[in-house]
């Protein structure tokens, strides 16, 4: 009688492989069957039994392939990597850099972890007694000085952040967030190969992940947290994948995986998904072991040993977690904020918590429009596809990975932020699970159908990826779902205050200013010294009620000159679009003036005191500028000239300076005559003029309310699903019926 390697070997004798894509036939059985062991009449692969589907690694080489089968492979895995190499390469846009940079900074020139934002002006006071200090978030803490504490679970990445920036400048952060990326993508195609894809099903799944990873790959400590990932599951991927082929867990892959833990604990807190990894193979292996020890006592042993392999593994990761410099705190913040999130509804946007607010917090499933973005399409493609391998899973009886798959899919649709996360190891552990099932497809082809599907799958991966290139180094795909970022290296000076900054360095350099939480970081930080402001985008370095105060005055329910005088501040940092009812309150005031406008950003400084002067003469200065060569001032704020033109229009038709906004958007529309956005523009500032015009009495604004209609429609002719045309189209259409 032979014993389990003996057949293993046996059958890996007689297993051909018959295509590049990772089909593979036993000759051993008849075409439609498999070699396995049956077990009370039921198929058990999951019990390392073996199994011609899974003998042969699938795809392994492209050496046995007709010369043209190959080179369709290769094309597309190589035009696959590049368009998933080029995502990464893009400008700075991210709200938060400000502040991981800052607290970078902090513990290179001091030696200590930042756990207190001293930057804040607007921290309760130290000697509040406790009973008034407001209720701190999850996590947080008050110490015995009455210090505000938080545990920060990004130190070292913002070390590592702070150290590429003092060595290159923005041009260091760009080439360190491209070079993340691209390790990460990598990292991700070796784990799909190791866990038995093919490399045209690798190609394929590289594609679908970096559709949902594209809006998050901006420079972030997640960022590290996804390549973190990303490598534990390739080194797991051995004693991940199914039937004989699955490999016991080595001593030499223990210490790399407990480093990696240990690392990650300290970059991110997605640290607890690297347990779930872990914890899935020890669940699989232990479901392993528990069937055939009351079968087969010898097969049993043999497998306890594996099984104690991945306990200790285990075992030490979650040792290793408490190894940071807040231990127990840090461990617990994961769970403390799910359960927090969950109490306040704030994922399902419903609840009246201040965090509601933050729309990468939001479920997915809680937007009005949802799917919209390639992202929340790319989503709904891998949500079917963890469907399909659930069902698969459950009935082969993987009961690890089953558990894997619904848990990271709980994860991505717990908030917007996570999809990207979760679909790192959703696409490849869905693809080990249903790659048995297509290769026994597979395996009732022709060859000569084998090729030519080879052949068609390849051309057609290679001209998505080709298109998604030519998307990606052109700015259209950004530029049409209204992304900030762009193709290339820098900093978005639409996006983020940069002008703002500037001329606040020059005109009052070191004081105090409001802003408004998008800006906050970012003024914060490459302010010249370093400011002193009212919040910034780091939601657990203050309480939850401090934010709620800074949303008060945003929402402008209470008068600014108040908070000015209790706070000794003379300027404020906007970003219109996001603060509309205090932008329009201060617009209006005679005690404010607008100073400053460049991108989506506004600076207005107080007119009365020792500034009263200095606003008045920047606030013609700025007129001045306007009415001057102003559209190409705007054209050179961003490659895509028509964002930041629009962008410009909008905050013009706020502020009331209609024929400004006219101007901007009609150049946008000559600079983008094909694309709906620019005619929509357009229209809605003919529209916001035709409004103003019919209040005060202008004669004219029938006129405009026609050529906004005309707009609209041809927004909509460019393209029919195009939606906040046919809004707009709507309400022009109900005001023609009012009349």
């Amino acid at each position: 009688m032979q014993d389990d390697h003996q057949v293993d070997r046996q059958h890996a004798q007689n297993a051909l492989s018959v295509d590049g894509v990772g089909l593979a036939t036993g000759q051993a059985t008849r075409p439609g069957k498999s070699v396995g062991v049956n077990v009370g009449g039921r198929y058990n692969p999951v019990m390392d039994a073996p199994n011609s589907l899974t003998t042969l690694r699938p795809g392994d080489t492209t050496a046995g392939m007709p010369l043209q089968v190959r080179l369709s492979v290769c094309a597309a895995l190589a035009a696959a990597m590049t368009f998933a190499g080029l995502l990464g390469i893009r400008t700075l846009t991210s709200t938060d850099l400000g502040y991981h940079l800052a607290y970078g900074e902090q513990l290179l020139r001091t030696g200590k972890i930042v756990d207190h934002d001293s930057s804040l002006y607007t921290l309760p006071d130290k000697d509040l007694p406790a009973e008034r200090r407001p209720e701190p978030g999850p996590g947080n803490w008050y110490d015995s000085e009455g210090r505000y504490r938080f545990p920060n679970a990004n130190w070292l990445s913002q070390f590592v952040m702070f150290i590429a920036y003092a060595k290159g400048g923005l041009m260091g952060l760009c080439i360190l967030s491209a070079t993340i990326s691209a390790a990460m993508f990598a990292v991700l195609l070796a784990a799909m190969r190791r866990l038995d894809a093919s490399w045209l099903a690798t190609a394929a799944a590289l594609l679908l992940v970096a559709c949902v990873l594209y809006p998050r790959l901006n420079l972030r400590p997640e960022l590290f947290g996804y390549l973190m990932l990303g490598i534990q599951l390739c080194l797991l991927a051995p004693s991940i994948r199914g039937g004989p082929r699955a490999q016991p867990l080595t001593k030499r892959v223990i210490i790399p995986l407990v480093v990696l833990q240990l690392l990650f604990v300290n970059l991110h807190s997605y640290f607890l998904l690297g347990l779930a990894l872990t914890g899935a193979v020890f669940v699989e292996q232990m479901a392993c072991w528990a069937w055939w020890r009351f079968r087969r006592r010898t097969k049993g042993m043999k497998l306890a040993k594996g099984l104690r392999r991945i306990g200790f593994l285990l075992g030490c990761q979650f040792a290793i977690c408490f190894v940071n410099p807040w231990t127990w705190r840090l461990v617990l913040l994961p769970v403390e904020t799910a359960v927090y999130l969950r109490r306040h509804r704030i994922a399902a946007g419903s609840g009246d918590h201040p965090w509601s607010t933050i729309i990468e917090l939001l479920s997915p499933l809680s937007y009005n429009h949802f799917p919209t973005l390639v992202r929340d399409y790319a989503m709904c493609v891998v949500l079917a596809m963890v469907a399909m391998a659930l069902v698969v899973a459950i009935i082969r009886g993987r009961v690890g990975l089953a558990g894997l798959l619904g848990m990271m899919t709980w994860v991505g649709l717990s908030m917007s932020r996570n999809m990207a996360v979760a679909a790192c190891v959703l696409v490849p552990v869905s693809l080990t699970c249903l790659w048995p099932s297509v290769a026994r497809f597979g395996k009732r082809l022709s060859g000569r159908t084998h090729r030519a599907l080879r052949m068609v799958l390849g051309a057609a991966l290679m001209g998505v990826s080709i298109f998604g290139v030519s998307e990606v180094v052109t700015n259209r795909s950004y530029f049409r779902e209204n992304f900030g970022m762009r193709f290339g290296l820098g900093i978005s000076r639409v996006n983020l205050p940069v002008g703002a900054v500037a001329w606040l360095d020059v005109n009052l350099p070191g004081e105090r200013v409001w802003c408004d939480f998008s800006t906050s970081s970012y003024v914060h930080f490459f302010s010249s010294p370093h400011r002193a402001v009212s919040i910034v985008t780091n939601t657990w370095a203050y309480p939850p009620d401090v934010m709620r105060h800074v949303q008060t005055y945003g929402l402008a329910e209470r008068p600014m000159n108040e908070l000015s005088d209790q706070y000794e501040f003379a300027a404020i940092v906007l970003r219109s679009d996001w603060t509309t009812p205090l932008f329009h309150q201060l617009t209006v005031s005679p005690q404010w003036r607008l100073v400053h406008l460049e991108g989506k950003h506004v600076v207005f400084l107080r007119a009365r005191g020792r500034y009263r002067e200095r606003a008045l003469s920047a606030e013609r200065r700025l007129r001045d500028a306007i009415e001057s060569d102003y559209v190409e001032h705007v054209r050179r704020l961003d490659p895509v000239s028509a964002f930041a033109l629009l962008s410009e229009a909008r905050v013009f038709s706020r502020l009331g300076w209609h024929d400004q906004a006219v101007v901007l958007a009609g150049a946008a529309a000559e600079d983008r005559p094909k694309c709906p956005a620019t005619w929509n523009g357009l229209g809605s500032a003919y529209f916001a003029r035709s409004m103003t015009g019919q209040v005060v009495g202008d004669v004219n604004w029938r006129e405009d309310l026609v050529t906004a209609e005309k707009c609209f429609r041809m927004a909509l002719q460019l393209r029919s699903s195009h939606r906040p045309a046919r809004r707009n189209l709507q309400r022009v259409t109900g005001m023609w019926e009012g009349f």
